[in-house]
């Protein structure tokens, strides 16, 4: 039983999965597959989230299984794949960030929902966190700070997002093979291995990604990649 996945023309991120038992499927039907994450019911994208999430820790337990195997986890390899999916992911956000106004930063779907420029510092909280958890030290400027509320301006903004992107990069390329495979505090209480939290970083990336694809749209701007 083999699979196909199927990757999102709009943002580059595999947005549905589907399984053909030994075969591959025609062009047309892998193009007719490929659909927006925008345009599928909440449900199934959440169903969506669980199946990616469900390849991550299946991938994650290969991994860490190579060593048993008689196998090493090639240290560089595995961090030119990461860095060249996260900085694909936060290059493009970084992209939209700059694409859209100042007047735009405020701008949010519905009350009660983060604006343009809260989803930036939402982004940019949860680098500096991950890469706290990963052991990076997290500079003054950023620890326990809620940015979503204290920065105001685009400038700052997008001062405060690159930082972050690259203490998030520098601390995932600092952890050796030992490294990830050292337990740490997961957010449930239990204990999992930082490789998952380095997924993590990836998918969080990905999944704000997405959503401010949504948010650029809604403003009638086009990703600048897309031109």
């Amino acid at each position: 039983m083999g699979f196909w996945l199927v990757s999102c023309s709009e943002c580059r991120v595999s947005c549905s999965l589907r399984v053909f038992p030994n075969r591959n499927p025609k062009p047309e039907t892998r193009n007719a597959l490929a659909i927006h994450a925008s345009a599928l019911p909440t449900t199934l994208l959440v169903k969506n989230t669980m199946v990616r999430k469900t390849l991550f820790v299946a991938l994650l337990t290969v991994a860490l299984s190579l060593p048993s195997m008689g196998q090493s986890l090639d240290e560089s390899v595995f961090k030119g794949t990461f860095m060249a999916s996260y900085d694909a992911a936060t290059g493009k956000i970084v992209q939209l960030a700059e694409a859209l106004s100042e007047d735009q930063y405020d701008w949010r779907p519905s009350e009660g929902v983060r604006s343009v420029k809260e989803s930036l510092m939402h982004v940019a909280n949860a680098n500096a966190f991950f890469a706290g958890a990963l052991g990076a030290e997290v500079p003054e400027s950023m620890k326990g700070r809620n940015l979503e509320k204290e920065i105001e301006s685009k400038e700052d903004a997008l001062k405060v997002l690159k930082e972050s992107i690259k203490l998030a990069r520098d601390a995932v390329n600092a952890l050796s093979t030992d490294d990830m495979t050292k337990e740490i505090d997961w957010f449930d209480g239990s204990k999992k291995p930082m490789l998952a939290m380095v997924f993590v970083v990836s998918d969080h990336a990905n999944e704000h990604l997405g959503q401010l694809i949504a948010y650029a749209r809604s403003n009638e701007v086009a990703p600048p990649w897309s031109n």
